[in-house]
């Protein structure tokens, strides 16, 4: 992805192809082939992401309590 810029909280979904140069401005979700703005990302959908990201990042401390039982 040479010279693309992603700003903050911007979601880049799975499978999407960013051309080269491509800028996507803060608080977007680009979606596609190529990928396209699709839309803006709201309050409630930055707490969504970040509520599923605590929760991915705990696993590992998950996982190695349960090797122990």
């Amino acid at each position: 992805m040479n010279g693309v810029v992603a700003e903050e909280d911007v979601i880049i979904g799975a499978g999407s192809v960013v051309k080269e140069d491509f800028k996507i401005p803060q608080g977007k979700i680009v979606v596609g082939n190529p990928a396209r703005i699709a839309k803006d990302l709201d309050e409630e959908g930055k707490q969504r992401i970040m509520r599923g990201l605590k929760y991915y990042q705990g696993l590992p401390e998950r996982y190695r309590k349960g090797l122990r039982n």
